[in-house]
């Protein structure tokens, strides 16, 4: 995009920590990303999406400016209100010797949705309550192919706000909440079904 920069790189974007983590991204921007990290202090790589992480990388096709894939980083990301932002914001902020602005490399959506990575940011950011806030969902994973990992599929849907329910019959009975579960989740596709 060579958008103008106005953040020198040695200082921080959007706060004073920088947390990122990569999704689908090539070896050669993983170590990028990497050898950028150790030059800041205060920012940091992650493997996985928590709740400390600030970036989302990931790649996105240049002509629709949609993400080139819907990983459970990326709907974790989502559910967080993280920044999604592609690999050309890492490469130009390195390439320009300053952090551009994340807006203008924020990912537009996905091949499902537009305009997710905007709006949930936008929610958090204004300390709005998630999306699926007080909404009964099911997840099921029934006919799925056997790599979908329900459990991260409940927790993306548990970060949006939802409340998880199992069918009983004709009623819905609330989830038995699970330990603290995993704060990372590493890669799914099912269906969340909203009742």
């Amino acid at each position: 995009a060579g958008a103008q920069c106005a953040v020198d790189l040695e200082s921080l974007p959007s706060g004073s920590e920088v947390v990122l983590a990569a999704s689908g991204v090539s070896p050669d921007t993983q170590m990028l990303l990497e050898s950028l990290v150790q030059r800041i202090p205060g920012a940091r790589m992650e493997d996985n999406v928590t709740a400390a992480t600030t970036h989302l990388v990931t790649p996105m096709d240049s002509v629709s400016g949609l993400a080139l894939q819907r990983s459970t980083k990326y709907l974790t990301a989502l559910a967080r209100g993280a920044w999604v932002v592609s690999t050309d914001w890492v490469r130009d902020s390195v390439k320009s010797g300053c952090w551009c602005p994340e807006a203008e490399y924020e990912i537009a959506g996905d091949k499902h949705t537009r305009g997710g990575p905007a709006r949930a940011r936008r929610r958090r950011e204004a300390g709005e309550a998630p999306l699926l806030v007080g909404i009964p969902c099911h997840v099921n994973t029934d006919g799925c192919h056997r790599s979908v990992n329900t459990e991260a599929l409940k927790l993306i849907t548990r970060l949006a706000g939802a409340t998880m329910v199992e069918r009983c019959g004709c009623r819905f009975v609330p989830e038995a909440s699970s330990p603290s579960g995993p704060d990372a989740i590493s890669s799914v596709q099912g269906q969340v079904h909203v009742l």
